[in-house]
């Protein structure tokens, strides 16, 4: 469907709308309306025209139009019919959205009764976005003649598949109509200017040869978590019957293949809607240079559709520098060496590339030689390097004793994401990474501290939205009745969406038997973090010899662990200094002998089984202040200084009792 706004000069004599009373004007407007829905009415579905407005003489008019052998004509009929004459009628084709926009008017101004009515006529209501939850927008072209469209397709950068089928479509025979689209298109890049350097120019080709009606198209990105029904893309493409619809699959190369299966029901839909429309809509499947796995299941679904594929050239030597100089040109400037200095003969490049080398010295050049005075000031990139990492658990992760993998970790993460923003001119490509993690160790190892610092360092520095930590369980997790545990694990994701998913002692939903609540339970986590891998951690905690058992449960789960953090013990030396942090955050001093006695008790306790590590510090801290109070309660009161209360003493430092320890045996007798 087309949809037109046409404007010209009112030449009736009677026609003095701006000089009428209102109650002439509505009888007017009246009367018009009934003779436009007397007309509309023999147009069936075929067509619609309305008259929009009146002003200093200027008459707008809205058409719709199903098959636009010469909507001017039909417009004419229409003004014939509504008894108006127009001078100096100029007739341009609009997008959908401003014709909803001019058809709101018309119904403000009573030249029609309903505008929703006619939108229902034409199966073209509720197409915005935010009720269909399908993105889209569009744009309409100018008509260009064959040497325009060659040229703009020789600067697309495809020369070797664009140029051929361009040649294609002019050899053909012009038709009085579209008859139907012979081949529709799929275009392979991962540069969205290239993208749209080739579609254009083909859209242009095919209008002038009268194979589409329309030089509107309508573009919408599609991703493999989308879920979109074949009734709103539907919808979608009726409102493009006789132009283009351009659909731009987001699909992830790296990994495609854990996606796969998952993007069946999502791409048969598209395809589905292709099929159904291929002779009135044209077609152009946009996917990422490489693809494989995706593009072969657009090709199992599609069937008889022919799709011409056109992708961008590789460019080297001589072709690559012949860019450069017309980048060159169409900055008008001079090229220098500089240009060339990271070209390399033996390579070859993409026009994203070359685009790349051309800004940054480009950059350079307006910087350091058309303007001098700028030359000594930093980029943005180069502060953005100096600057720390935000945040006060950032600083609070630094100040912990030991963690020297998950700190190191933790940096890792922080400098790639860093990396994307800063040196995403330079082509390093801006994914989100997963970023869930295993934490193995023993208990007091401060796994669950960690989590928690991760989470508000990744909110602090925008790798997650929240920041939020959850933490789950075996019984948080497994339902009690058949069909319970899948739901029970999807709210627990819910729930952390934008934060961190603690799972303590997560080999505990390792059953015993195959087919059991805690399989079901893993199997639904590993479905869930694919789901949610753009804004959300998992965290997997627990012993190291049993989280191996865990791992090893599932296949995929493995290969979805980003990072393995073990938490080892701490030696004395740590414990002593954990006690001392912990002392200082209390306000409370230890005096070296105290510091002494702690070292060695420590170290006596590193052979003990279930060693508690920073727990067992936390009770000996706590054993050495009970011990401290009973010794000050010995003394006057008012003797007591504030030195004393703040001060631990050898004294008051004590091995803690062990939790199922067996009491010392008395003998008896001899």
């Amino acid at each position: 469907m087309q949809f037109y706004r046409i404007t010209g000069i009112v030449k009736n004599e009677k026609w003095e709308e701006e000089s009428e009373n209102r109650v002439e004007k509505l009888r007017r407007r009246r009367q018009l309306s009934a003779k436009s829905e007397v007309f509309n009415r023999d147009l069936l579905d075929q067509a619609f025209i309305s008259l929009v407005d009146v002003e200093n003489g200027y008459a707008q008019i809205l058409a719709f139009v199903q098959h636009p052998n010469d909507p001017l004509g039909l417009v004419s009929d229409y003004l014939e019919a509504v008894e108006m004459f127009l001078e100096d009628m100029d007739l341009s084709e609009i997008g959908f959205k401003e014709a909803q926009k001019l058809l709101n008017s018309a119904d403000r101004m009573d030249y029609i009764y309903d505008a929703d009515d006619i939108l229902d006529k034409f199966d073209l209501n509720n197409l915005d976005s935010y009720r269909n939850h399908l993105e889209w927008d569009e744009t309409v072209l100018e008509a260009a003649g064959s040497e325009k469209v060659r040229e703009a397709a020789q600067k697309a950068f495809a020369c070797q598949t664009l140029l051929p089928e361009i040649r294609r479509v002019y050899k053909g025979a012009v038709t009085g109509a579209a008859l139907g689209h012979p081949v529709h298109y799929l275009i392979k890049t991962d540069d969205a200017d290239v993208r749209k350097a080739m579609y254009r120019p083909l859209f242009q080709a095919l209008y002038e040869k009268k194979r589409i009606h329309s030089l509107r198209y309508v573009f919408t990105d599609v991703r493999p978590s989308d879920r979109i029904s074949l009734r709103t893309l539907d919808r979608l493409y009726k409102s493009c019957s006789g132009g283009s619809v351009v659909i731009r699959y987001y699909a992830n190369e790296e990994t495609e293949g854990d996606r796969a299966s998952a993007d069946r029901e999502l791409i048969e839909t598209i395809c589905e809607c292709i099929k159904k429309h291929r002779h009135q809509v044209l077609t152009v499947l946009c996917l990422p240079r490489v693809c494989d796995k995706i593009k072969g299941l657009f090709y199992d679904y599609l069937g008889s559709v022919t799709l011409v594929e056109i992708q961008e050239d590789y460019a080297s030597g001589g072709k690559a520098k012949a860019y450069l100089r017309s980048k060159v040109r169409e900055a008008g400037t001079k090229a220098d060496r500089n240009l060339y200095t990271h070209l390399k003969e033996e390579e070859a490049y993409l026009a994203s590339d070359l685009n790349r080398i051309f800004d940054e010295w480009y950059n350079g050049k307006l910087k350091n030689r058309i303007y001098p005075q700028y030359k000594h000031m930093a980029t943005a990139a180069s502060s953005a390097v100096q600057t720390v990492s935000e945040g006060t658990a950032f600083e609070e992760l630094q100040a912990m004793i030991g963690l020297g993998s998950a700190k190191k970790v933790m940096e890792e993460a922080l400098a790639y994401y860093k990396a994307q923003r800063l040196f995403a001119e330079k082509g390093m490509k801006q994914d989100k990474a997963a970023m869930h993690m295993v934490f193995t160790g023993n208990p007091g190892t401060a796994k669950t501290t960690t989590a928690r610092l991760f989470a508000r360092i990744m909110r602090d520095n925008g790798l997650l939205s929240k920041g939020q930590l959850v933490e789950v369980g075996r019984s948080d997790l497994v339902g009690k009745f058949v069909g319970w545990t899948a739901p029970t694990v999807k709210k627990a994701f819910v729930q952390a969406k934008g934060g961190v998913l603690f799972i303590d002692e997560a080999y505990s939903l390792v059953d015993d038997r195959d087919g059991l609540y805690g399989d079901e339970a893993i199997n639904t986590i590993v479905q869930e973090m694919e789901n949610h891998r753009e804004d959300m951690v998992v965290i997997f905690a627990g012993y190291p010899d049993k989280m191996q058992v865990f791992l090893d449960k599932n296949p995929g789960l493995r290969s979805r662990i980003a990072f393995h953090v073990p938490f080892e013990d701490y030696t004395a030396e740590d414990l002593c200094a954990i006690t001392r942090l912990m002392a200082d955050k209390k306000k409370i001093e230890l005096t070296g002998e105290a510091m002494e006695k702690l070292a060695g008790i420590y170290g006596s306790a590193l052979d003990q089984k279930d060693f508690g590590n920073g727990r067992y510090a936390r009770n000996v801290l706590e054993k050495a202040r009970m011990a401290q109070a009973r010794r000050l309660l010995k003394l006057d009161p008012s003797q007591v200084t504030e030195q004393q209360v703040r001060t631990i003493e050898a004294a008051d430092v004590e091995l803690p009792q062990q939790e199922g320890a067996a009491p010392e045996r008395r003998r008896i007798g001899f």
